[in-house]
């Protein structure tokens, strides 16, 4: 009976070879070398050796794509006229695995609000400002409060810098530069009573439009102002930053045309 099964059932590696074979080519390199013309034994020898050494290290990879690799990312599909914006966290939640549900967190600041946040490059750091003066930085991967301290004075907008280290904050009349400890580093006085920041990366730039209208682009490793712009509709309500190109977005819903404007270093 064992005899009949062994024919009947294939093997396991057998039945992996067929569905990884087009896996397989994909990391193997190139075609074989052709052996059979070869007269030096040795040197025969150590080839064959080489093209199986090759042949395994390619299954394994096709294996670990197969097995490792996620197929395709998750997204959010909705139904006819359906609006994705209006399921709420909690419908997601329940429909998600048991791991992802747990990284699902409900973080309630009732008192010092509205909240503005800004996140590292990586996802990981996690920077809160309240518009009463309450300043935090989270490491998101395991919710470690880092640093939380108050200014005591009006907070508009937060940014990180190159990367968790620094921070910039709009604050009542000046923006503040911080590092993730909380401690005081720079007063940006030249750009006056600030209400948005953006951060340009590549270009290590702060830019910063404050209530009269003036775009100031500051750079962040001499210290010196690049340039300021006065735009034509006064303060801005909103401010976004390409990170590709380094072209600022400026957005106004305070005038009769609502339009935006885009502005570069």
């Amino acid at each position: 009976m064992a005899a009949i099964a062994e024919k009947v059932l294939p093997s396991v590696d057998e039945d992996m070879s067929e569905e990884l074979k087009s896996k397989v080519k994909k990391y193997l390199r190139g075609e074989g070398a052709d052996l059979k013309n070869l007269r030096d034994k040795k040197l025969k020898g150590q080839l064959a050796v080489k093209e199986e050494l090759y042949g395994r290290s390619a299954k394994v990879a096709a294996k670990v794509e197969k097995w490792l690799m996620p197929s395709e990312g998750g997204y959010l599909e909705v139904d006819g006229i359906e609006k994705s914006w209006r399921i709420k966290q909690e419908a997601i939640a329940q429909e998600v695995g048991l791991l992802s549900a747990k990284n699902v967190y409900d973080i309630v600041l009732p008192d010092l609000g509205p909240y503005t946040l800004d996140f590292t490059p990586s996802g990981r750091f996690m920077a809160v400002a309240g518009r009463k003066g309450h300043l935090a930085v989270v490491d998101t991967k395991n919710l470690r409060l880092i640093k939380e301290f108050q200014v005591r004075e009006t907070v508009r907008d937060v940014v990180f810098l190159h990367n968790e280290l620094l921070f910039a904050t709009a604050q009542k009349k000046y923006p503040y530069i911080y590092n993730m400890h909380g401690t005081e580093l720079h007063c940006l006085k030249e750009h006056g009573a600030v209400s948005r920041l953006q951060f340009l990366k590549n270009h290590f730039l702060l830019a910063s439009i404050n209530k009269l209208g003036h775009l100031h682009y500051q750079d962040v490793t001499m210290g010196s102002m690049v340039a300021n712009h006065r735009t034509s509709m006064g303060g801005r309500d909103v401010m976004r930053v390409n990170s590709f190109n380094g072209v600022v977005a400026l957005g106004h819903s305070r005038s009769t045309s609502n339009h935006v404007e885009a502005y570069k270093p």
